[in-house]
C-alpha cells in the first residue's frame, strides 16, 4: 500500500501552496460566488452555487436544479450560523428523480464554502488519505464507516490535527488531504 506523508506544518504548507497554484481559478470563482450569495433562501442564488460547486468539484449531482430546490426548502442559514453539523446530513439526503440520494461529499463542500472555519470537506481522496494514515499510525482506530457520519468525520479530522500538532485551518487541512489523496490514488493506479 502506498503511504501518505506524515503531516507536519511544513508539509501541509507545501501542499496548500501547490493546491492554490493548481486551482487558483476554480477556487477564486467559487469564492466570488459564495461571497456574492451568502444566503440560501433565493432559489436562483442557490442554483448558481449548486451548479458551480457540482461542476468544479465533480460532485456528481445529475439534478442540480432539484438539489438547489432541496437546499432552499431546508432553510439552512440559521443552522450554518449556529455551526450545526446536522445541516450536512440534511443537505446530503435528497430525493431527486424519484429516488433517495445521499450526496454527502457535496453537502460537506457546500457547507464548507459557507463556513470553512467550521466544516471540513469529505471526498473520496480525503477518505483514501485518512485510511492510509489509519493504517500507518496505530494512534488512529476509526473505521471507514466513521468517515460517512459527519460528526464522527469532524472528530477524526480534529484528532489528526491534534495528534500531529497541526496549526492550520480546516481549509488548509482539506487541501493537504486532497493533495495527499490524489498522490496516493496516482501511485496506486501506476502499480496496477
Amino acid at each position: 500500500m502506498t503511504g501518505a506523508n506524515q503531516p507536519t506544518n511544513e508539509i501541509v504548507a507545501q501542499a496548500v501552496a501547490r493546491f492554490d497554484q493548481e486551482n487558483a481559478v476554480v477556487e477564486g470563482a467559487l469564492d466570488l460566488v459564495f461571497k456574492a450569495y451568502p444566503l440560501n433562501s433565493n432559489p436562483q442564488h442557490v442554483l448558481i452555487k449548486t451548479t458551480l460547486l457540482n461542476r468544479l468539484y465533480s460532485a456528481g449531482i445529475l439534478d442540480v436544479s432539484g438539489a438547489a430546490q432541496h437546499i432552499v426548502q431546508l432553510g439552512i442559514d440559521a443552522e450554518l450560523e449556529a455551526r450545526s453539523p446536522a445541516v450536512v446530513e440534511k443537505i446530503a439526503k435528497m430525493r431527486l428523480g424519484g429516488k433517495e440520494r445521499n450526496h454527502y461529499s457535496f453537502a460537506t463542500k457546500y457547507c464548507s464554502w459557507h463556513r470553512p472555519d467550521v466544516y471540513p470537506i469529505y471526498d473520496s481522496l480525503v477518505d483514501r488519505c485518512l485510511m492510509v494514515f489509519r493504517r500507518q499510525d496505530a494512534h488512529f482506530t476509526f473505521k471507514q464507516n466513521d468517515l460517512y457520519r459527519y460528526e464522527s468525520f469532524v472528530r477524526i479530522v480534529d484528532d489528526l490535527r491534534q495528534h500531529y500538532d497541526l496549526r492550520c485551518s480546516y481549509k488548509d487541512l482539506d487541501k493537504f488531504l486532497w493533495i495527499e489523496g490524489q498522490g496516493i490514488a496516482k501511485a496506486k493506479a501506476a502499480k496496477a
